[in-house]
């Protein structure tokens, strides 16, 4: 390191421009004295010329980074362009991918002919509507071209028909616009005709199945039911007794005491045999999307409930093989012969036996049909305020009751005996290669106390 003290010289090589300052001592005036160095004097003229060699060394510095920066932006161009280059292409497909949208719209939902009719509509050009397969019916096209009001108004109809939307104003009042909308829209393609397109939209299935309501279940389950293994069941009855002797009528001490009578009956049930057979084919069986075994048994059941239901009531007895019936049985009527009323439907509750009225055998039923049910339902709520008092048995409408006619009665006093009810036999048939069911079952019925039952007949209205 130089001294502060030291005196310092600027010397160069002979024609070079590097310049070194150093310190001035005996080395360095020897390298002077053999010509190596020369100390270096400025002036002016040298001062432009090291400004000028400084001035090209900017520049080269300049350069050298323009060109740096530019590779790099030339670079970057590159990826940009070539990045850009399928978005370009999208672009420049748009036209044609807006014309195939439209085309497309307009084939499958509005025009039948797609831009080609369009185009047609647009410029009247009946020739070639014509050979798309649409011809003018109402409304001519007109000798010149659509104005633009009109295709405009014409096309914003067509995409509000294609949404279910309200037509635009105008459209149905412009003679034009509205002849193309309602006249000559043909479609080729349609779901009215199978082999236009029906086809191709199936049927909505539902698998569940409609059914009517059952019959209500009123009368069977208030009758006495009473299971038996046995074709025939035979119980006595004890018919009638004699009164009690009373008074003088009894003995006196050391007489003999009258003697009271009793008599007894029999009475049958015979088993009535019920059955339903249904074939089926094993393919049914095997391919429906039903349970059809299943609604086999339920079809079944239902019919069997109705016989259950009815024969209570209609049954015509053992003449036709069948239960006997309240209606068919030897029970006391009421001859009504008026509509039926609070107080005439009094008259037969209270002529039902008094012990099957109150007591522990107590259980009367009145079943009406649906007219009588009204009338006396409308008589009752209009003209009795207190109906606790009058003792009314529970009033059910029954469609099995006959019309005119009504019934009252402990249905604890109709006795059924039944086999197993509704037992199901199956069988395979390979021949037929198909399925037999067969629903059976046994029961027979009968009032056993006709006192415990009132009929009442010739209801009018």
């Amino acid at each position: 390191m130089p001294k502060p003290t030291d005196k310092l010289i600027r010397v160069r090589k002979p024609g070079e421009d590097v310049i070194v300052e150093v310190v001035d001592n005996a080395k360095v005036q020897e390298l002077i004295a053999l010509g190596q160095y020369e100390v270096y004097t400025p002036d002016d003229a040298e001062d432009i010329v090291q400004e000028e060699k400084a001035d090209a060394n900017r520049k080269t510095r300049v350069e050298r980074l323009v060109e740096q920066y530019g590779n790099e932006h030339e670079a970057e161009k590159a990826a940009w362009t070539q990045m850009l280059v399928p978005l370009g292409k999208q672009l420049a497909e748009i036209p044609q991918t807006m014309q195939k949208v439209m085309e497309e719209v307009l084939t499958k939902g509005v025009v039948k002919g797609g831009l080609p009719q369009a185009q047609a509509i647009a410029e009247g050009n009946t020739s070639a509507l014509a050979k798309l397969g649409i011809f003018p019916k109402d409304v001519p096209m007109g000798a010149g071209r659509w104005n633009r009001g009109q295709l405009d108004l014409y096309y914003k109809a067509l995409g509000a028909r294609y949404h279910q939307k309200p037509l635009p104003a105008g459209a149905e009042e412009d003679e034009l616009v509205k002849g193309w909308l309602t006249g000559e829209l043909t479609q080729s393609l349609i779901e009215g005709t199978d082999a236009s397109g029906g086809y191709l939209v199936p049927d909505d299935h539902q698998i569940e199945i409609i059914k009517a309501a059952a019959h209500l279940t009123q009368v069977w389950p208030r009758c006495r039911l009473r299971p038996t293994s046995r074709q025939v069941v035979k119980r006595p009855v004890r018919s009638t007794v004699g009164d009690v002797n009373v008074g003088t009528s009894a003995a006196d001490e050391l007489s003999n005491v009258t003697e009271v009578t009793i008599t007894w009956a029999e009475k049958t049930w015979t088993m009535r045999p019920f059955d339903a057979y249904f074939p089926c084919s094993v393919e049914l069986l095997n391919d429906a999307d039903a349970n059809i075994s299943q609604e086999i048994t339920d079809a079944a059941a239902e019919q069997f409930s109705e016989q259950r239901e009815k024969l209570p009531l209609q049954g015509r007895g053992s003449s036709y093989e069948q239960p006997t019936g309240i209606f068919h049985a030897s029970i006391t009527s009421d001859s009504v012969s008026a509509a039926l009323d609070g107080t005439k439907f009094l008259t037969s509750v209270y002529n039902v036996s008094l012990r099957y009225r109150r007591g522990a055998n107590a259980n009367l039923l009145a079943l009406l049909r649906s007219k009588e049910y009204k009338a006396l339902v409308v008589d009752l709520s209009q003209n009795y305020r207190n109906l606790d008092i009058l003792g009314l048995p529970e009033v059910l409408e029954n469609e099995f009751v006959t019309q005119g006619r009504g019934c009252i009665g402990a249905f604890d006093q109709y006795w059924i005996y039944f086999n197993p009810m509704m037992q199901l036999l199956t069988q395979l048939d390979a021949l037929s290669k198909g399925m037999r069911f067969v629903f059976w079952e046994r029961w027979d019925g009968q009032p056993v106390q006709t006192t415990a039952f009132r009929l009442m007949d010739t209801i009018t209205y």
